[in-house]
């Protein structure tokens, strides 16, 4: 795994499977082993939910790879922190708690209340596009 740590949120992990474009190639940073994919208890656990949604029409099969290749991929913690730093939504927090309690340096997301708070304590919080431009530039990893 790569040596950098790297927090991904719900949304960019579903799209990157199920949809492709900019979230598959930053899912794909983790896969060459350039980013060390940290995956939160409670992240895993919406992951599992987010997945059964039947408007995302995953099959059964689909579910059991992308589950198989997270585990695969990732590091999962459990984090003590509890955070009340989004009010408007509380389930972002647990990025938040994640990248504070493990000094995670980078959020990749296209949640609007994190993308708003853009920097929390060491962490940047970016969209897959500025990360994967950052790649591209050779500023980041």
């Amino acid at each position: 795994m790569g040596t950098q740590k790297i927090l991904i949120d719900t949304n960019v992990l579903i799209s990157a499977f199920g949809f492709g474009g900019n979230p598959r190639r930053v899912i794909e940073t983790v896969l060459d082993g350039r980013f060390h994919l940290i995956l939160p208890e409670k992240q895993w656990i919406e992951i599992q939910r987010v997945l059964d949604y039947p408007r995302l029409r995953f099959s059964e099969k689909e579910k059991h790879s992308i589950k198989l290749i997270l585990e695969q991929i990732s590091t999962f913690e459990k984090v003590s922190l509890e955070l009340s730093e989004i009010p408007e939504d509380p389930s972002d927090n647990m990025f938040l708690e994640a990248a504070k309690e493990f000094s995670i340096p980078l959020l990749i997301s296209g949640d609007k209340h994190l993308l708003k708070i853009a920097y929390f304590e060491g962490t940047r919080i970016i969209t897959p596009t500025q990360f994967l431009r950052e790649i591209d530039e050779g500023t980041l990893g």
